[in-house]
């Protein structure tokens, strides 16, 4: 099998093997996979040392894609890191052909020389990460100009949320001089993409800073918009609210009053939150027409009134949403909605009908296959997944929904782990 998860699979299998010193099963899967998959199981053993790492840089560059090669040796240093060999990590790092990924793992090394202390040091990764992103523009990206500019304001972001605030808004301070002085496409991209992500951090002065470089007033106005709405999520709940209720569009109200819902919820605000998804949920039956996007808010208000205990609600929030799927039109929108009826009755423990939702797939939904095992094997049910997971016909449902259950299991035991260590 080609494409899919299955990568993804693949990798979350040999990392279970790795979390749980289980190397000879591991070196079996290495085996048996053919050679389109030999990057994704390149691993190191538990208790690797600086010559098992030296093999496997040797192995990953004798890949024949580029691409391979890349995301191996972009594979090693993150467990090199792991492992607390950060000198090794670099050596790794200077071997990645392409630019994009030798970027990004200048970027993570810098991030955890930041972590452990090592503040100078880590001033020097990101400087590499930022000079080897500006080599962007010859790679095999399908926009290379703004797959640089998305990379730039990528490390700025790591840089502010690994600790480094200072640093990170001068970087920014220093992309929007870049920006002012480069050239159409770029310029719009960099501006765009560096307020977008300034907002999501909460630095709206720079935020609107750097829109006003964009030239094409449809394109400002967007990300004036966006900005707008972000501002809206991180202000005090009652502001926040009434912002998102004064929304033109019914839709919007929805969407806004969902997301704000779920982060009151996740910071400890109860009552905020309550009120939000009330309001979202009343808006519901007033709107004409059903599609995957309010699928996935209705979901999302679900679960969220679950983890606050209010499981009536969250129940009324999955009937609306099943009653929503009836009377999409198109078979593609039910579709759709299929996927988050499963997720989201799987999350509640009812999972005879997530199973009959994901059943009701012509092709079943990998992901939603991956979601429910998960959820069942989370909540006591591992037996019983693994016989359902069994009985999925298609191949690629049959893997991801084994998986799901495989990474239950790992965040479980590391779970258990950081509570015994504490």
């Amino acid at each position: 099998m080609l494409g899919g998860w299955l990568p993804d699979r693949l990798q979350t299998l040999m990392t279970g093997f790795r979390a749980i010193d289980d190397w000879q099963d591991a070196v079996v899967l290495q085996k048996r996979v053919n050679k389109a998959h030999k990057v994704d199981v390149l691993y190191a053993p538990p208790h690797a040392n600086p010559g098992d790492y030296q093999r496997l840089r040797h192995i990953a560059e004798q890949f024949d894609s580029e691409y391979d090669r890349d995301t191996g040796l972009q594979r090693i240093v993150s467990q090199e890191l792991a492992d607390g060999f950060v000198d090794d990590a670099e050596q790794s790092v200077s071997s990645i052909p392409g630019a994009y990924i030798r970027s990004q793992t200048y970027t993570d090394i810098a991030v955890f020389r930041w972590k452990q202390g090592q503040v100078d040091a880590a001033g020097t990764s990101f400087e590499a990460a930022t000079n080897t992103a500006l080599k962007m523009k010859d790679s095999f990206m399908v926009n290379p100009l703004q797959g640089e500019a998305r990379q730039l304001d990528n490390i700025a972001k790591r840089r502010y949320e690994a600790g480094d605030g200072p640093g990170a808004v001068a970087m920014f301070a220093h992309l929007r001089s870049m920006a002012e002085e480069a050239d159409e496409p770029f310029r719009s991209f960099l501006c765009g993409d560096s307020a977008r992500t300034q907002a999501e951090l909460g630095l709206f002065d720079g935020a609107r800073s750097s829109v006003r470089c964009i030239r094409d007033e449809p394109d400002r106005k967007s990300v004036e918009n966006e900005i707008a709405e972000q501002e809206t999520m991180q202000s005090q709940p009652a502001k926040a609210i009434a912002n998102a209720m004064g929304a033109a569009d019914p839709v919007d109200q929805v969407g806004l009053l969902a997301d704000i819902g779920a982060k009151q919820a996740e910071a400890g605000n109860k009552n905020e939150a309550m009120r939000a998804l009330d309001q979202a949920l009343g808006i519901v039956p007033h709107l004409s027409g059903a599609n995957q996007w309010l699928a996935y808010r209705l979901r999302l208000i679900a679960v969220t009134y679950l983890r606050m205990g209010a499981r009536d609600k969250g129940e009324l929030a999955l009937q609306t949403l099943r009653a929503l799927k009836e009377s999409a039109v198109s078979h593609l929108d039910q579709y759709d909605f299929l996927y988050d009826l499963a997720v989201g009755y799987a999350a509640f423990g009812h999972f005879d009908q997530a199973h009959s939702y994901i059943s009701e797939m012509d092709n079943p939904n990998e992901q939603a296959c991956n979601a429910v095992a998960y959820e069942q094997a989370q909540q006591g049910e591992a037996d019983e997944a693994v016989i359902w997971a069994e009985h999925l016909r298609d191949p690629s449902a049959r893997t991801s929904a084994l998986v799901g259950i495989v990474e239950a299991m790992l965040d479980a035991n590391e779970a258990h782990m950081a509570k015994t260590n504490r």
